[in-house]
């Protein structure tokens, strides 16, 4: 009898709690999804995406490309990139015949240190490397594969009262094929790209 009194008063106790439970529940502060949106400019864990385009101008050639970015930051101030790129190849047409302009498609990774990280505005240091295949050789003489290292500096600045950012920068473009069809077939092609484009948190 004892432990069914027991009983009673404890489901009796519960009931009269479970109502101050619930509204402790209803008071609870709701999980802000928009909050990831709002971080500042750099915080690791931020995605970006974003379009861009550019020039390089080399001896006697120059490359024009289109370019869709994915910035995603590993750590504050430091990203890993990935650009798919579509290119179009003015080159000079060398005395055997060679050198048609083409046209071509490129996937490269790399990485970004944004060495000055202000509210509106950054400055960083650029690198990576990716892979190219063109219509024609690139250079006149080369190779339809080649790969594409750079380096470079560049900065972003904050767009008007929004989260997208202006993205401007200067690079080191090279094109050749490392030798894999011999140091014969490698004419490498060295220029200076400038490049602008637009980055959206995501």
């Amino acid at each position: 009898m004892n432990h069914t009194r027991t009983l009673l008063i404890t489901i009796l106790l519960a009931c009269l709690a479970a109502p101050a439970v619930a509204q402790d529940a209803v008071d609870t502060e709701p999980i802000d999804l928009s909050e990831h949106a709002s971080l500042s400019f750099g915080t690791k864990g931020q995605w970006y995406w974003g379009v861009a385009g550019g020039a390089a101008f080399g001896e006697g050639d120059q490359h024009y490309t289109t370019r869709f970015n994915l910035h995603h930051f590993v750590a504050d101030d430091f990203e890993v990139n990935f650009t798919f790129a579509g290119w179009y190849f003015d080159q000079e047409q060398l005395p055997n015949g060679e050198g048609d302009d083409t046209f071509g498609g490129s996937f490269s990774f790399g990485f970004r240190w944004h060495f000055v990280s202000k509210e509106t505005w950054s400055l960083y240091l650029d690198t990576g490397i990716g892979v190219m295949g063109s219509g024609e050789d690139v250079p006149p003489g080369g190779t339809e594969f080649n790969f594409l290292p750079r380096a470079g500096i560049g900065g972003t600045m904050q767009l008007f009262d929004s989260n997208a950012r202006l993205d401007l920068g200067v690079a080191w473009h090279h094109v050749s094929n490392a030798t894999i069809s011999g140091s014969d077939d490698n004419p490498a092609f060295d220029g200076v790209m400038i490049y602008a484009g637009v980055m959206v948190p995501f």
